[in-house]
């Protein structure tokens, strides 16, 4: 996903169904990341300014099946 944050145009799928398509800021909201990947992740910026999504880690460690 981090890769796909710099490209021009994403579209974000959810099992084959279009969730969101466009630019990358929009698409790749942390909210909707979660909602399609199950996974909470959170949106920081590095010193260059760039985005990066990264996962929150629960509590007490990852969840393991």
């Amino acid at each position: 996903l981090n890769l796909a944050a710099s490209a021009d145009r994403v579209v974000l799928l959810d099992r084959g169904r279009v969730v969101r398509d466009g630019m990358p800021e929009a698409v790749l909201e942390p909210g909707t990341v979660s909602d399609v990947y199950g996974l909470e992740v959170e949106r920081v910026t590095d010193a260059a300014g760039l985005p990066w999504l990264c996962p929150r880690i629960p509590e007490g460690g990852p969840r393991l099946p």
